[in-house]
């Protein structure tokens, strides 16, 4: 099949996953090209393995110190861009748009009556899983930001609905753990982050960012984005604090890492990501950089690794077949290879 693949490259979560799949159906022989939004090309890092791709505008939000800036975000947006890329994007002969909650190639599949199917996490909304808010401004933007005839939803948890388990790196849980907590909060100030970092010197921290402030403890360490940087660190750390993004905590989860999330203010999938952690007992997250929620979660025990299939595989031969309408069939098999230990000191924070 010759496959137009869209990606939210907003977060790199979106295009870690992706990066998975589009490996697998390359390798059962499928034309895949691929189309990023969400981000400038000049941001993006480790994508060299999705050529031939396409990097668009799209839409995205702006942030300021964890929280969504919605007056900076309806001044960047280019609607009248938007839309033109939208009517000029080639799908001819293409038989299957995939989108990774990427709007440009969902909404010109849906123009030209092209098959679209939706595989992420901003799918599994579509669905009774927890939720920060039932019913709001948000949720609607949230179901109709990238519009696809087949939506698959992923989840940590299936919270018995037909969703599948995350699609994550091939890894294998660490032998052993060298004590540094890696901290990822893209969305936070660097200064800030280092500052509320500064009060827990008994401790070694990994920052991830491309910001550096001049000044900073011994104890702290800040890190250039890197994929493969990161992945060699978050396997061998003790725990991992970010943002309550998916894709991450899924890796961090399958590697038996104990998670501190703290989910941006205002955004309603991150706040629902929280709710989740805590509902499925799978980590904690604290509103703020909170002292105290992160002296109560560097205390607990490392928890032991969920094991999740090879979804990406599964996916891959699941669109090879052809039969697109037996969505919970797939899931329930995915589902049936996963197992969830649990530790008491992993259990719902009240």
């Amino acid at each position: 099949m010759k496959i137009r693949y869209g990606i939210q490259a907003t977060g790199n979560g979106h295009i870690s996953r992706s990066r998975e799949l589009v490996r697998e159906l390359r390798a059962l022989g499928h034309d895949v090209s691929c189309v990023f939004s969400g981000r400038p090309a000049s941001e993006l890092w480790g994508v060299e393995e999705f050529r031939p791709f396409t990097v668009l505008k799209g839409l995205t939000f702006a942030f300021d110190k964890g929280r969504i800036k919605a007056g900076r975000t309806a001044m960047q947006l280019d609607l009248p861009r938007f839309y033109r890329d939208i009517f000029s994007l080639d799908l001819r002969g293409v038989d299957l748009v995939l989108s990774d909650y990427e709007p440009v190639t969902a909404r010109a599949a849906k123009l030209r009556g092209v098959p679209s199917m939706g595989i992420g996490h901003q799918y599994a909304f579509l669905h009774p899983v927890p939720k920060a808010r039932a019913f709001s401004p948000d949720s609607l933007i949230m179901r109709s930001f990238a519009p696809v005839s087949i939506p698959v939803g992923l989840h940590w948890h299936h919270f018995d609905c037909p969703i599948l388990p995350p699609i994550i790196p091939r890894m294998k849980p660490a032998g052993g753990e060298n004590g540094i907590v890696v901290v990822y909060l893209p969305f936070e100030d660097s200064l800030c982050v280092a500052e509320f970092l500064a009060g827990f010197s008994r401790y070694r921290f990994a920052v991830f960012t491309n910001a550096k402030p001049e000044r900073l403890p011994g104890h702290v360490e800040f890190r250039p984005l890197s994929r493969e940087g990161f992945l060699r660190e978050l396997h061998a750390c003790s725990g991992v604090v970010s943002n309550a993004g998916f894709e991450l905590a899924g890796e961090a989860l399958s590697l038996g890492k104990k998670l501190l999330a703290k989910p941006l203010a205002g955004q309603l999938e991150q706040l629902s990501n929280g709710l989740a952690l805590e509902k499925a007992g799978l980590g904690r997250t604290m509103r703020t950089l909170d002292a105290g929620a992160m002296a109560e979660w560097l205390a607990l025990p490392s928890r032991p690794p969920i094991t999740y299939p090879d979804v990406a595989c599964g996916v891959a031969r699941w669109i090879t077949g052809g039969d697109w309408t037996n969505v919970a069939d797939l899931a329930r098999t995915l589902w049936a290879q996963s197992s969830f230990p649990m530790t008491a000191g992993c259990q719902n924070q009240q």
